[in-house]
């Protein structure tokens, strides 16, 4: 019974879960930023995306509170107004390599300020595919 109900579940949900993560850059310690296509949402100007970024194994520490821990991945859920070349960043969780996971407090990350994506950065890069979707 309780595997019945485990695959009903799977069914139902798995396709409201599923996520096509494209890779669009590498840093040079090797992080690696994704963006799930299957996200990208189109208002005008402004696309917002869920983004993830993958680290090296302990080469990301967590921050503040999570000090001790190592990062493997957070996901950014992420606006850009590409006519401005701003963006800004409503949720941010990291995941760490023992399995925990942080949601960063609002107050900490952008919410609604729009800020400028600084050329040549991963950002930028990111923002550069998601304005270009089609």
């Amino acid at each position: 019974m309780k595997q019945a109900m485990l695959w009903s579940l799977l069914l139902v949900c798995g396709p409201l879960q599923a996520a096509t993560w494209v890779q669009v850059g590498t840093g040079k310690d090797g992080t690696k930023v994704l963006v799930d296509t299957s996200s990208i949402a189109i208002n005008r100007s402004v696309r917002q995306a869920w983004l993830k970024m993958t680290f090296p194994a302990h080469s990301q520490p967590g921050p503040g509170d999570d000090s001790g821990k190592w990062m493997d991945f957070n996901l950014n859920h992420a606006a850009f107004n590409c006519g401005e070349g701003t963006s800004k960043s409503d949720e941010l969780v990291n995941y760490y390599d023992d399995g925990t996971s942080h949601k960063v407090p609002a107050d900490t990350i952008s919410g609604d300020r729009w800020e400028t994506v600084p050329s040549n950065t991963a950002l930028d890069t990111v923002m550069r595919f998601i304005c270009g979707w089609k």
